[in-house]
């Protein structure tokens, strides 16, 4: 398991390799790199295991992922495109996506946003971690980059 300071390391060095394909958004990209280096070093992420619950055929309701779906509501707050009590901030999500400069990936936001924006249920962690599913199957990019990263850090583990 990574500590803070690895954790803010690596996603930095992946940011940058990432940011000469999204060089227009590199501010909130930094960001959203920062709040997950956060939320994995409080939360004690297992990155290898947030990679297997991604891959085909893992059954998502196994407990042992708990964890994993807690870190992306524990993002999503911190980008303030969810609320405390699990949510969507359907205004910091806009918020998020008008801001995007990059075209690829404001078209991709656009077009995903209306097929999973009503993605919720569960209790706690599982409204952030419902959505996040229905973007990594709706977006071949937004998977591609989550599973690249995923699978770098859990080589750091």
């Amino acid at each position: 398991m990574l500590n803070y300071y690895q954790s803010v390391v690596f996603l930095g060095a992946f940011g940058i390799c990432v940011v000469a394909g999204i060089d227009p958004d590199k501010k909130l990209l930094a960001e959203g790199i920062k709040f997950a280096a956060e939320c994995a070093s409080t939360d004690g992420i297992k990155f290898g295991l947030c990679a297997e619950m991604y891959q085909e055929g893992a059954n998502i309701g196994d407990s042992k992922y708990d964890e994993c779906k807690c870190w992306i509501s524990c993002v999503a707050k911190k980008m303030k495109v969810m609320k405390e009590d699990g949510t969507w901030d359907m205004d910091g999500v806009k918020k998020i996506i008008d801001g995007l400069q990059h075209p690829e990936w404001k078209a991709e936001a656009e077009k995903v946003l209306p097929m999973c924006k009503e993605a919720s249920g569960g209790t706690k962690c599982d409204p952030g971690f419902n959505a996040f599913v229905c973007v990594m199957k709706n977006s071949e990019k937004a998977k591609t980059y989550v599973m690249q990263m995923l699978k770098a850090m859990a080589g750091l583990t």
